[in-house]
């Protein structure tokens, strides 16, 4: 006699528990291989803030401008695997804003393979005042929002040393910080008045060092539930605007670094409002990077709206009236992001164009980079030798 078959209800038990095994499975390889993902982005920071540390060493006392190169070099490096990993992972920028960014960050390259348009991005990179200059503001949702954000601006050929970034204290323990410190970016977190000495000074002179971007967050902050209650108390005690997406921005270090860049020559502020989708684990989830590594099947797209200003529109030399101005753009990144959260339309939608990285531009790097640090580690390594008495190699 035959083995009685598995009834229907049964086969789809079965067949359920297939399913969720395969689940269980695909989630530990995504895992798995986002930590290594990460293991290697870490890496390559590390190798990036070595280069800096030793060019710094070396050139900084002796000819500040070869470490002008090295510096915005190196922190075109050290991004160069994130962006790599984005590009892998499926997180893509969608861009409103009616060409913006490409008159006040640079335009950015026609999409057929051609290496030789690569070559002109470091030609312009490396020529003093090629690169557009701009002062940017965002809103800051997440801890992602730099990573996020690295392919595209690379894009428009701006994630380099000549870009500023003022950072919390929190990221010098990390190779990311120490990249940024070595390249003259703010460390931020020990009080008003001596994080508002820093800003000022490290717009000081800022031309002259090979800078020519200063971004900034106003909010401080990262958002989230707990800062949306304080700020909300804030802003009814002091009878400001209640803001649901956004905190209310601090003036301050706004108003040091844009006033003394004014006056340093900067024409251009680019405002940029950022948003996460509902569905991604990054919408409620502030500080997790790790799902930015993971492979989405299908793209994960990210609405960013771009938006420009004449520096001379803001009223720089009145404090309060500074206050007004950005909390009135604050305003109104608040609604453009309560129109896309509650009908996925508004500003942030509305005649999106995807922009980002191209593979051609990222290999260039990747070329450049393990060049440079054969070259590197090789001298050191001479270097090392002969002075421990090996002779040479």
């Amino acid at each position: 006699m035959g083995s009685r078959p598995y009834s229907t209800s049964q086969e789809k038990k079965e067949g359920s528990k297939r399913s969720y095994a395969k689940e269980v499975l695909d989630s530990l390889w995504a895992d798995a291989l986002a930590y290594l993902l990460a293991i290697v982005i870490l890496l390559n920071f590390w190798s990036a803030a070595f280069l800096e540390l030793v060019m710094y060493v070396v050139f900084y006392p002796l000819c500040p401008s070869i470490w002008y190169v090295t510096r915005i070099l190196g922190v075109r490096f050290g991004w160069l695997f994130p962006m790599l990993c984005l590009k892998w992972s499926n997180v893509r920028i969608r861009m409103t804003g009616k060409g913006a960014a490409a008159t006040s960050l640079g335009a950015i390259p026609p999409s057929p393979f051609s290496f030789s348009s690569s070559w002109q991005r470091y030609r312009d990179l490396l020529t003093p005042g090629k690169l557009p200059r701009a002062f940017i503001m965002i809103n800051h949702l997440s801890w992602a929002d730099t990573f996020v954000l690295s392919p595209w601006l690379h894009a428009h050929n701006s994630v380099n040393g000549d870009t500023c970034w003022p950072m919390w204290k929190g990221f010098m323990q990390m190779p990311l910080g120490w990249i940024a410190y070595m390249s003259e970016c703010p460390v931020l977190g020990y009080g008003k008045e001596v994080d508002l000495k820093t800003i000022h000074r490290s717009v000081t002179q800022f031309f002259e060092r090979r800078m020519t971007k200063f971004f900034l967050f106003p909010e401080g902050a990262v958002f989230r539930e707990e800062m949306r209650s304080k700020s909300h108390q804030y802003a009814t005690a002091n009878k400001l605007p209640l803001l649901d997406h956004c905190l209310l921005p601090k003036h301050g270090a706004f108003c040091r670094a844009g006033k003394e860049l004014h006056r340093q020559g900067m024409t251009t502020l680019v405002d940029l409002t950022l948003a996460y989708p509902p569905a991604s684990s990054l919408y409620d989830a502030p500080f997790n990077v790790l799902d930015l590594v993971k492979r989405h099947a299908k793209p994960l797209y990210l609405p960013l709206h771009v938006r420009t200003f004449a520096m001379s529109e803001v009223p720089w030399d009145e404090e309060g009236k500074v206050q007004d101005w950005l909390n009135q753009r604050f305003m109104e990144k608040d609604k453009m992001l309560e129109e896309y959260y509650q009908n996925n339309g508004g500003a942030l939608v509305e005649g999106a164009v995807e922009e980002g990285s191209r593979w051609q531009d990222l290999l260039m790097d990747l070329c450049v980079w393990i060049v440079l640090q054969a070259v590197m580690y090789g001298a050191l390594l001479y270097l090392g030798r002969r002075m421990l008495g090996y002779g040479p190699v």
